[in-house]
């Protein structure tokens, strides 16, 4: 979807300028949106294979696990040939980017504001003193197309490494 860069809010030198900028606005919001839900679908269909895949291998109360206690104990599962830490942070924030569009604000916002600032890039609380209560948190998020990616190389890597067949694919090409 196609993004602008750098759009007036305000200044047209006519109506036509002024229709040019906010069809501008729109694409932006459309294409984060569509971003926004991309993420949401990825976090969830990552999260609930790997709930079924660790049922599969008999984890004791995998379905009451949080996500971190259920990464951590998928992690164990798999051959220590390589270092995963990034790949646990990146689905770690996954599921928190998940949590947050799904349920607005809470602890998840919480955590993901400490740990990812930036997806909040372009929004001073002081601009919007209204952020701590309500569920806005969520449709201030900024998630840009390199983190959409980093997420789909993330489950691409761990279900890789997690593949107990030869010739998997764990490096992804995009």
């Amino acid at each position: 979807l196609p993004t602008h860069e750098n759009i007036p809010k305000q200044g047209a030198a006519s109506q036509e300028q002024f229709l040019e900028w906010s069809a501008m606005h729109f694409d932006n919001a459309t294409a984060g949106e569509a971003r926004r839900a991309f993420a949401l679908t990825l976090a969830a269909t990552f999260e609930r294979h790997l709930r079924r895949w660790m049922f599969r291998h008999k984890t004791p109360k995998a379905g009451k696990m949080t996500f971190d206690a259920l990464l951590a104990a998928g992690l164990e599962r798999i051959p220590k040939e390589t270092d995963y830490s990034f790949i646990a942070a990146t689905l770690s924030e996954l599921v928190l980017v998940g949590n947050v569009l799904r349920h607005g604000n809470g602890r998840s916002v919480t955590a993901l504001r400490h740990q990812s600032p930036d997806l909040w890039h372009d929004t001073p609380e002081e601009d919007h003193p209204w952020l701590e209560d309500t569920y806005l948190h969520a449709e201030l998020m900024r998630v840009d197309e390199e983190r959409i990616r980093r997420y789909g190389n993330a489950i691409v890597q761990f279900w890789g490494a997690a593949d107990e067949l030869t010739g998997t694919i764990n490096a992804p090409r995009y």
